[in-house]
C-alpha cells in the first residue's frame, strides 16, 4: 500500500495534493468554485471553466464583474445570497450523526456477533468496503463515496483517469462510520451542490482545499 504523495505529477493534476488553505470560500481560488455550484455555472468535461455570463444573469451584473470576483474576493453584499445556494442543509448535518451512530452500533454488533446475520451478508454489507475519495479536479472537489472491493462495483464509482484514493474496511458499516467521521471533520470545507445537477453525492461534497486527517495521510492508498 503506497503512501499518498505530497505532490502529483502536473499532468495528473495541477495542484498541490493534499493542498490545505486559510483563505475563506468567498476568496480565491474557493469563490469559483462555490460560485460555478451554486449557479450550476460549469462546464463539466472541462477543467476550471466558469460560465460568468450564466452567474451575472442570475446576479445582474456583467459577466466580468464575475471573472473579477473569481480572481479574488466576492464582495459582502453578495456572500449571503451565494452562500445559500452552497451550505450544506442543517437537516443534513443531523442526519448524517444519526447515521453515523448507526453505523457505529452496526459495525460493533457485527464484530461481537457469533454468527453473521443473515441478511446483512445476503446484501453483501459484511464483506470487505472501500470507502473512496474521487478528485473533480475541473471543480476541485472530493466526493466520497463507498463500494465494495469488486471490480464491477469499484469501477461504478468513479471513471478510469480519474484521482481516487481509498480506505479498506472489513465491511460496509465500518467504511459508513469512516465516511461519516471525515464528513464531520471537515465540516468547514463542504458545500453542497443543488439537486438539479443531479451529481451523485452533491451532499457530500469536500472543498480540495480541505487538510485531510492524518489518519488518512498515513493509511489512505492512491488508487488510481
Amino acid at each position: 500500500m503506497s503512501k499518498i504523495p505530497e505532490t502529483l505529477e502536473p499532468t495528473q493534476f495541477a495542484n498541490p495534493f493534499p493542498v490545505s488553505s486559510d483563505e475563506p470560500w468567498y476568496k480565491a481560488p474557493h469563490v469559483r468554485t462555490v460560485l460555478a455550484l451554486g449557479f450550476l455555472a460549469w462546464e463539466r468535461e472541462h477543467h476550471a471553466f466558469l460560465n460568468a455570463h450564466q452567474v451575472g444573469e442570475a446576479l445582474d451584473v456583467h459577466p466580468d464583474t464575475v471573472r473579477r470576483w473569481a480572481r479574488g474576493t466576492l464582495p459582502v453584499s453578495r456572500r449571503e445570497t451565494v452562500y445559500e445556494r452552497v451550505k450544506v442543509d442543517p437537516v443534513q448535518l443531523v442526519n448524517e450523526q444519526v447515521r453515523l451512530g448507526i453505523a457505529e452500533e452496526s459495525a460493533h454488533r457485527a464484530r461481537l456477533a457469533r454468527r453473521p446475520d443473515e441478511d446483512w451478508e445476503k446484501l453483501g454489507w459484511l464483506e470487505p468496503h472501500g470507502i473512496y475519495l474521487m478528485h473533480m479536479p475541473w471543480l476541485r472537489l472530493w466526493i466520497p463515496r463507498i463500494s465494495r472491493l469488486s471490480t464491477k462495483d469499484r469501477w461504478r464509482v468513479h471513471r478510469p483517469g480519474q484521482v481516487v484514493i481509498r480506505m479498506v474496511r472489513n465491511n460496509r458499516f465500518e467504511a459508513e462510520q469512516l465516511k461519516y467521521e471525515l464528513l464531520k471533520d471537515l465540516e468547514a470545507w463542504r458545500v453542497q451542490i443543488p439537486p438539479e445537477s443531479k451529481v451523485q453525492g452533491r451532499n457530500s461534497v469536500i472543498l480540495d482545499s480541505a487538510p485531510l486527517p492524518e489518519f488518512w495521510l498515513n493509511k489512505a492508498e492512491r488508487i488510481s
